[in-house]
């Protein structure tokens, strides 16, 4: 279960992260972002990039000791941080509750198997 996961993770931030970078106008409420918008948007890009980067590692070192708890914990963090900043400033104005229930389902998952594995 951990594995598929980590999994959903990856394609999620990774699928995310290149669609703020590449054409952050698709999302909606988005059409029409420009200046600080836009950059907030792309930056947000990038950071889901490298947090599902760190969702690669954590699934190519899964057997190595140690590796996982650290990996669980981090994207526990991320995850729990994301839905709780939706709920005062969306990152997408026209997607509030959808965001907040997908990352804190992967925010709490990662929290029980971080507490499984220590």
């Amino acid at each position: 279960m951990i594995k598929a996961i980590l999994l959903l993770h990856i394609l999620l931030e990774v699928g995310a992260g290149l669609t703020f970078v590449l054409a952050p106008q698709v999302f909606p409420g988005l059409e029409q972002a420009q200046g600080r918008t836009l950059a907030f948007a792309k930056a947000y890009g990038y950071a889901a990039i490298g947090i599902g980067s760190l969702g690669i590692v954590a699934l190519s070192k899964y057997y190595q000791a140690g590796a996982l708890p650290v990996a669980l914990f981090t994207l526990g963090v991320f995850h729990t941080g994301i839905a709780i900043a939706q709920i005062n400033t969306p990152i997408v104005p026209s997607m509030q509750v959808e965001p907040i229930i997908l990352h804190g389902a992967i925010g709490m998952a990662c929290w029980f198997y971080y507490w499984k594995e220590r």
